[in-house]
């Protein structure tokens, strides 16, 4: 194929042609160089031939609109010191303010949460027996029958008839082992509000403590005991029962049903 049907043949197909400024190493002796220009193109085509754009690469590619223009040179342009000064600084002022915005949103969120409350799941089980006399026995531990004794002696005591039934309820946190639901404390605390409100709608008018775990979680949604005891051996001595006695004084007489 003779040179001028492939250039003609790759300017058809779109294909920009470029020549080397320089003869190459160990290449072909070329027929022109581009430093002979466009006339050595047209010379070669012929008349009537198509002229053929030779030259540099990049030369080419520029015209093209394919590479973009070479910023000129940083020590060409002249800059005040007042302003480079300027202009080195104004970044770091940016970034700064950036920085303390963002801490400031960091710092807003971190308010929104309260680091004061508990998420951990409490672990407690409270046991009640309430009795028509209206006096609510709380433990942790299941009633025994000296327990049951001694309740049903003193709600006979106050009410002077025939022997009464307690009315027995137990609450367990968690309410559900190894569940995905929320029962952290506040819900917890939640749910034995609950409780205390149900029983406080049965007639429950006071309630005795009958150990130091069974206090220590109703006294948080529940007034004060009328008597808290460390166990039930303190509430069955004589200053127990007399300590109890004087507490039940200040209950009336009414009976609950």
């Amino acid at each position: 194929m003779l040179e001028q049907q492939r250039i003609e043949y790759l300017q058809a197909m779109g294909i920009q042609l470029w020549m080397p400024r320089q003869v190459l190493d160990n290449a072909a002796e070329p027929s022109w160089l581009a430093e002979a220009g466009a006339d050595n193109a047209q010379s070669e085509s012929g008349q009537g031939g198509a002229r053929i754009q030779a030259g540099h690469a990049a030369d080419l590619l520029a015209d093209m609109g394919l590479v973009e223009a070479k910023p000129e040179l940083q020590s060409e342009i002249k800059v005040p010191p007042s302003e480079a000064h300027a202009t080195a600084i104004v970044p770091q002022q940016s970034i700064s303010v950036e920085s303390s915005s963002q801490g400031t949103e960091s710092a807003e969120s971190d308010e929104a949460i309260p680091l004061d409350i508990d998420l951990s799941i409490p672990n407690f089980e409270l046991y009640f027996a309430l009795w028509p006399c209206g006096i609510l026995w709380v433990a942790s531990k299941p009633f025994e029958r000296t327990d049951h004794t001694f309740q049903t002696a003193v709600s006979y005591s106050l009410l002077g008839n025939s022997v009464p039934q307690a009315n027995y309820s137990q609450f367990k946190w968690p309410y559900i082992e190894g569940s995905s639901e929320d029962q952290s404390m506040p819900v917890a605390l939640r749910a034995l509000t609950a409780q205390w409100e149900f029983m406080s709608g049965q007639g429950a008018r006071g309630w005795v403590a009958m150990d130091s775990s069974s206090l220590e979680w109703l006294i948080k949604v529940a007034a004060k005991p009328l008597l808290s005891v460390l166990g039930p051996e303190e509430l069955y001595c004589i200053a127990g029962k007399k300590q109890l006695w004087q507490a039940l004084q200040n209950l009336s007489l009414t009976t609950v049903s």
